[in-house]
């Protein structure tokens, strides 16, 4: 199964960032005080100045006897240099390149990324979330605010489980499957009786996605997507934009997110069952990449990413209907139906 969902331990304790700098400032802090173990599984780990820091932090633990480990995305991870990845090595930091495009199961399966995001230190700290290691997830890169949801997890339960899938990828152990994604998303939306709220920075559905959202708009589901007005790339902008009449008129609401960047993949259902991690709800997320969701049902969590998902809204242009979409550009327009093309592309 590509996409993996976790369930968070009963009695672990979550708690919520909000920006990448502060997701980044926590996980550097636990990795700080790590005793026994640091396992890192980034799509991004870039040898910029945030890069650079966390390298250096963690050969710094590797030499003290922590065992380090290291899993990063072929493509997502590109730009990083050998120099970099030679010294994390050199230190004694165990480092794994998931997916190799000029390897035996990279030629075939070259489209298939890890865009997973996840630590667990000391078999007892776990984060989660849409936030990779990288100068513009911690300074906001072009935009004045890099908004994401990052999770911290303090739990052995929920520790355990995500390692699992840790050494699997770190041992390039693909599991594959359909459309596994996609599937478990239009479960979650086909099962809600109430509300449904979405948080994601990518929204392209296919036509069996809309024939759900359809079905359960018909049935009295409310159903809330946001996502930011502008993302960090100008197809994906119009491919987002065109979803936006569809959506308004099978009687979802729509909310833009104009305060930065909203790079958060968050699922609310019911108000009861929150679900945090790294899978947009785009074609690549939901058919092709490998990603990871953890199920969060304790209700003082729950109700702390509501009370956030509320907060946002001042920050939206809200919709509630076509007629408050009809006034933008003809260019805009136009835009929008070639981005139609390419949706299964990106």
């Amino acid at each position: 199964m590509r996409l993996q969902e976790v369930k968070a331990g009963k009695t672990d304790v979550a708690d919520f960032y909000f920006t990448g700098r502060d997701a980044l400032n926590a996980l550097y802090g636990s990795i700080e005080s790590a005793r026994s173990s640091v396992l890192l599984e980034f799509f991004i780990f870039e040898d910029d100045e945030t890069g650079m820091r966390f390298a250096r932090l963690l050969e710094a633990k590797a030499r003290a006897g922590v065992t380090v480990m290291l899993s990063y995305d072929a493509i997502g991870s590109r730009g990083v240099s050998r120099k970099f990845l030679k010294e994390l090595a050199a230190s004694g930091v165990r480092i794994s390149c998931f997916n190799p495009v000029f390897s035996a199961y990279g030629i075939i399966h070259a489209n298939h990324r890890n865009h997973r995001k996840l630590a667990v230190i000391d078999k007892s700290i776990s984060f989660i979330g849409g936030v990779n290691v990288a100068d513009r997830y911690y300074d906001g890169g072009k935009y004045a605010l890099w908004r994401d949801t990052f999770c911290k997890i303090s739990g052995t339960d929920t520790a355990e489980r995500l390692s699992v899938i840790f050494y699997n990828d770190f041992n390039h152990i693909y599991k594959s499957g359909g459309l596994v994604g996609e599937d478990w998303l239009m479960s979650k939306i086909s099962g809600a009786r109430s509300s449904v709220k979405i948080l994601t920075p990518y929204f392209t559905p296919s036509k069996e996605m809309y024939k759900v959202l359809a079905a359960a708009c018909m049935r009295g589901v409310e159903i809330d997507l946001m996502m930011p007005y502008r993302t960090d790339s100008n197809i994906l902008h119009y491919c987002n934009m065109a979803s936006v009449e569809n959506c308004l008129g099978l009687g979802m609401a729509l909310h833009l997110f104009y305060n930065g960047f909203n790079h958060s993949k968050v699922l609310i259902v019911d108000d009861e069952t929150a679900y945090v991690g790294s899978a947009n709800m785009d074609n690549r997320s939901l058919r092709l990449d490998y990603e990871v969701m953890v199920e969060i049902t304790g209700r003082e969590s729950v109700e702390f990413l509501l009370k956030r998902f509320s907060r946002d809204l001042r920050y939206c242009r809200n919709l509630h209907n076509v007629g408050d979409w009809k006034e933008r550009p003809k260019r805009s327009r136009l835009y929008e139906r070639m981005a139609r093309l390419l949706y299964k592309f990106l």
